[in-house]
């Protein structure tokens, strides 16, 4: 198993200088991890379906396809045309490699995993509070002040930010919207905001969440296994459990 590359974006203090490397990502040589890899590597040949797709204008793999032997990595790597998948390793094991005869300069670097990357959005994060939208009409830029860690409060630091526009499916809707962020309930606590800054220095935010729901204070507590399961199979469903534009956490014991 060769693996695939890795661009190192964000490192330990004794792996600071692999920050804007690339690196090999390869599975773990434990017999388990390898039988495990083993079992779900599959050759890749599109369907007539999937090229149907392709020529409504669906994004493919374009790249594994006609693959042999295709392993959870490649297929996790292959699938995004612009290299852009954003992922977390739990624990890699580092080791640092080179030919004989050739100058330690020259060596490289792999990272062996044991478990699958975690895939997340956006290589940096910011606690703010949302405080206007800049273009009423079509908002994709928003002011917003950062969480003082100090003060533990929103005073501090105020900044720009961009809210791309959600792209419509194929039926033309939206699957969220940025309106109204600002007059959200949930914006009193704050929201994390996810991404990185574009070519301008903007910082684009590719995913957003409300903090009140992250928070390790449940709005309330449901103890036992009956009501447990009552919880989980019907009242959570319930649409007047959590009213509209409201989020809830529930400590289920």
């Amino acid at each position: 198993m060769q693996g695939v590359l890795f661009e190192v974006h964000h490192a330990p203090a004794h792996y600071q200088h692999l920050v804007g490397k690339q690196v090999n990502l390869r599975w773990s040589r434990d017999l388990m991890v390898q039988r495990r890899v083993q079992a779900v590597t599959k050759d890749v040949y599109f369907s007539s379906e999937a090229r149907f797709n392709q020529r409504q204008g669906y994004v493919h793999p374009d790249r594994l396809d006609y693959w042999r032997r295709v392993d959870p990595l490649e297929s996790l790597a292959g699938a995004r045309p612009k290299d852009d998948v954003i992922v977390t390793l739990s624990h890699p094991v580092v080791e640092k490699s080179w030919q004989i005869g050739t100058p330690e300069s020259a060596s490289t670097w792999n990272f062996y995993i044991d478990h699958e990357p975690v895939q997340i959005t956006g290589r940096y994060y910011a606690l703010v509070r949302i405080v206007e939208p800049l273009e009423p009409e079509e908002a994709e830029l928003f002011r917003v002040v950062h969480f003082n860690a100090a003060s533990q409060e929103f005073d501090g630091q105020e900044e720009v930010v961009r809210f791309p526009k959600v792209v419509p499916d194929g039926n033309g809707n939206v699957s969220s919207t940025t309106r109204g962020l600002e007059r959200s309930p949930m914006n009193q606590a704050g929201w994390y905001i996810y991404g990185a800054t574009n070519a301008q220095g903007e910082f684009v935010v590719r995913s957003i969440a409300p903090r009140a729901l992250l928070r390790l204070q449940p709005d309330g507590v449901v103890t036992g296994e009956n009501p447990t399961l009552r919880y989980l199979r019907k009242q959570a469903w319930d649409k007047t459990e959590v009213p509209k534009g409201q989020v809830k956490s529930v400590l289920l014991c």
